[in-house]
């Protein structure tokens, strides 16, 4: 979910399926600090269960989403992501390189 969680932000109309845009009954919660960074919480539902996402106060990047959602019946499954990003740094092209396994 990582991997699509954030690209689907940036480019909506390019990706299909569930959205951290998409959630249903937002609250805002209480103010909390994410690896000392302020944040707000925001805590709603998506289709697969609870999501709460912590939003930095300055720079407005997702700092942590927290998500729990049925298993099956009487298990809860509870996943916590945090992030760690990072504005106009410079990316090394050799990174950005294609490189298909042979």
């Amino acid at each position: 979910g990582t991997a699509y969680t954030i690209p689907a932000l940036l480019m909506q109309s390019e990706m299909t399926g569930i959205k951290l845009t998409n959630i249903r009954k937002p609250v805002r919660g209480e103010d909390q600090s994410v690896d000392g960074r302020n944040c707000f919480s925001i805590q709603g539902q998506l289709p697969e269960g609870r999501t709460t996402i912590w939003i930095d106060q300055e720079s407005f990047l997702v700092r942590r989403i927290e998500q729990s959602y049925p298993l099956v019946k009487g298990v809860t499954v509870a996943e916590r992501t945090d992030y760690q990003p990072v504005i106009n740094q410079d990316v090394a092209a050799k990174r950005l390189e294609y490189n298909p396994p042979k």
